[in-house]
């Protein structure tokens, strides 16, 4: 399982801006750039604005990812944050484990070795979390900053869209969805890392679930 911790703060920005940002931006950064990342997820459970770049303090949100529509990219992720930081972790499934979660067969996530998908089978089956929504997001990623003290990354958010309703396929690049973002905007995300040892980074994100846990009960 891989977790990271941040500090994000957001803008909007008109799509002048954005050309301009981008631009310096490139011309300063040669590697770890990302254009035109497409990721599209089902979220369980609080989706309010968690793609508009705020969401509810010390409510984790789980979801099912695919980054730019590769089987091989899929993956379950937890996000929540606390006293302003931003806490993700991740675990990679497989198409056929994707599929029967979707399907509602999640027993099998019981019994497995990954935390994380314990955490998801104990939100999904005590707290009774459901798919809520899928979101899909277009964005250009630049990682590492030069000279900065802590590892700052910089994303575009250039289109958001969002789809409810029953029997939506997850995988249908035609699924009907709506936008959330008006056309001639774009949010920027600056996300300065958090460095906390590994055994403390552990803790910190399974204290964030059981802490959720009990929160419903």
């Amino acid at each position: 399982m891989k977790c990271v911790t941040y500090y994000e703060q957001n803008e909007w920005l008109d799509y002048e801006q954005y050309e301009l940002a981008k631009e310096d931006l490139l011309q300063e950064i040669k590697r770890n750039v990302e254009q035109d990342v497409s990721l599209r997820k089902v979220v369980y459970g609080h989706a309010k604005d968690e793609e508009q770049g705020s969401f509810e303090e010390g409510i984790a949100v789980f979801s099912i990812c695919m980054k730019n529509w590769k089987e091989s990219e899929l993956y379950v992720e937890k996000k929540s944050k606390h006293a302003q930081m931003i806490f993700k972790s991740f675990a990679k499934v497989s198409r056929k484990d994707c599929d029967r979660v979707l399907a509602g067969d999640v027993e099998w996530m019981k019994h497995s070795s990954r935390n994380l998908l314990k955490e998801f089978y104990n939100e999904i089956t005590i707290n009774g979390i459901g798919p809520s929504c899928i979101m899909e997001v277009e964005k250009d990623v630049f990682g590492e900053i030069k000279g900065s003290k802590h590892p700052v990354s910089i994303v575009f958010k250039k289109a958001a869209r969002y789809g409810v309703g029953p029997n939506m396929d997850f995988f249908s690049r035609t699924l009907p969805m709506a936008d959330c973002y008006n056309c001639d905007r774009v949010l920027m995300s600056c996300k300065k890392r958090i460095q906390i040892p590994s055994a403390v980074s552990q803790i910190i994100h399974m204290q964030n679930t059981k802490s959720m846990v009990a929160y419903s009960l």
